[in-house]
């Protein structure tokens, strides 16, 4: 298939195919919009139209709950368009986007401060998109942003050399990583969607993250006690997540802990499972 470009046609009018300029628009189309929502800034260089991934979602992913998915997100123009189709259709379709963090080279100082890469220009536009199109579609607009990275978790070595005991109450976290960052690492290895709601509160001082409204508790606290560990098995999880190194050398907190579970599942249809990385 061949493709020409607007300023190559003489007569001035672009070949007429399936996809009509006045359904899905120009690249001009794109580039006025994305000026428009960035306050007059030229962020990105020739994106698509969002008439465009409007009409290809409608079309490809008919289904008003469909989930689509684009490798090369750009400046965000698939999200854009799935958030237009489900406003003009009360649709609940929901967008994926993957882009590398490419740098961007703006001459403007502090407009390459503030978009850095080309994914931080993604996420941006879907933030004030989502701003504008508040009033307009009774979801929840809001999205994750995920980046991949290694593993959160240190692999345990039998005899390391700092460590003459090993590595049994050494804290496996990477130092450097959050407890969002180790939960995200958890829940994928559990089966669970990244989707999932997460709510993060306080027991018995510690923070704790609620997964799916109890399917999931996870405590990663560095010091565990037993009237911690009693207060979330009272909260009864489906899955328990807790930190071994949150025992640390208390084998006595350790196996009242695990006595305290053992009764508790005794008089329990579904026992509470519990996992300790």
């Amino acid at each position: 298939m061949a493709k020409r470009f607007l300023r190559d046609v003489q007569d001035g009018q672009p070949p007429d195919t399936i996809l009509r300029s006045e359904v899905v628009g120009f690249n001009a189309d794109g580039t006025s919009e994305l000026k428009a929502l960035f306050d007059g800034d030229a962020v990105f260089d020739q994106p698509k139209p969002t008439g465009l991934t409007q009409f290809l979602t409608e079309v490809l992913a008919a289904t008003p709950d469909a989930t689509v998915l684009d490798f090369f997100a750009g400046s965000g123009t698939l999200g854009h368009g799935t958030l237009r189709a489900n406003a003009e259709d009360g649709g609940t379709r929901r967008y994926v986007m993957s882009q590398l963090p490419e740098t961007t080279d703006y001459a403007d100082n502090e407009l390459r401060s503030r978009l850095p890469t080309i994914s931080a220009i993604t996420r941006e536009r879907m933030r004030r998109v989502a701003a504008d199109m508040a009033d307009l579609i009774d979801l929840d607009l809001g999205f994750r942003a995920y980046a991949l990275d290694t593993s959160a978790l240190s692999p345990r070595r039998a005899g390391n050399e700092e460590s003459p005991a090993g590595l049994l109450f050494a804290d496996p976290v990477a130092p450097e990583r959050t407890d969002e960052a180790l939960l995200v690492e958890l829940l994928l290895a559990r089966g669970f969607d990244l989707t999932e709601q997460v709510i993060w509160h306080e027991v018995e001082g510690a923070s704790v993250a609620d997964v799916a409204d109890g399917a999931l508790l996870a405590c990663f606290t560095r010091e565990l006690t037993l009237e911690l560990f009693e207060a979330l098995v009272e909260l009864e999880p489906a899955q328990l997540i807790l930190l071994e190194a949150g025992f640390g050398d208390k084998d006595e907190v350790k196996i009242n802990a695990l006595q305290h579970l053992k009764t508790k599942n005794a008089h329990r249809q579904t026992p509470i499972e519990l996992l300790v990385v």
